[in-house]
């Protein structure tokens, strides 16, 4: 069996209220695990490349690893859960 694959991509949206809205994509990762190294290393990355970009929402599935990641990392972000993976999970 090959190496599972996960996703993790950053958009950027000016506010919450524009959410359900198209933001714009500051960075996509394909990794082969959901580590929270990996992860961390990734949103530092993103974070240090790009010093003018300050994510104010940032929406995620409900992965706690990076939930926690993107707190470190940008903790006066507002996280909120997508409600896709929200409702498939229940």
């Amino acid at each position: 069996m090959g190496a599972r694959c996960i996703t993790f991509t950053l958009h950027l949206n000016a506010d919450a209220t524009l959410m359900s809205q198209i933001g714009i994509l500051v960075a996509w990762m394909i990794a082969s695990n959901r580590m929270t190294d990996t992860i961390a290393f990734f949103v530092g990355w993103v974070r240090d490349a790009s010093l003018v970009v300050r994510l104010a929402v940032i929406m995620t599935d409900r992965n706690h690893t990076q939930i926690n990641v993107l707190k470190a990392i940008y903790p006066d972000s507002q996280i909120l859960l997508c409600k896709w993976h929200v409702l498939c999970v229940m």
